[in-house]
């Protein structure tokens, strides 16, 4: 679907500065990359990490699973935090499954797999 010309451009709201503006694209459009490029090489990263094939595919298919449970989270129990709360949440999770992984190795796949996409839930109600 062609965009429409007669929309309005999008713009910073008012009295936002520009670079805190384009600051805020940049994070969300990085953690738009991580999560897509996690998506396609998860399963071959945690192969490459020792996990059995089998296992990796297993942890891989979690992460939509505890997606929805971010969003669960969010909803019940993050609503009563302010917002940014949420954003550091879903922006940490991500790196402390991916150290996990690498700090204690093959054991701990699933436990990345399921806060990198608890972080993908919860960043999905953070952008609004």
């Amino acid at each position: 679907m062609p965009p429409d010309p007669e929309a309005p451009p999008v713009v910073a709201p008012p009295g936002t500065s520009p670079v805190v503006f384009g600051l805020l694209v940049l994070a969300f459009t990085a953690s738009g990359f991580v999560f897509a490029a996690m998506a396609t090489h998860m399963p071959q990263m945690l192969i490459e990490s020792g996990v059995p094939p089998a296992a990796a595919v297993g942890a891989a298919a979690l992460v939509g699973v505890a997606a929805v449970v971010g969003r669960l989270a969010e909803a019940g129990l993050l609503r009563r935090f302010h917002p940014l709360i949420s954003g550091y949440v879903a922006a940490g999770l991500h790196p402390l499954g991916a150290g996990l992984l690498l700090l204690l190795g093959a054991p701990f796949a699933a436990f990345f797999a399921a806060l990198h996409g608890a972080g993908i839930g919860l960043m999905t109600i953070v952008k609004g």
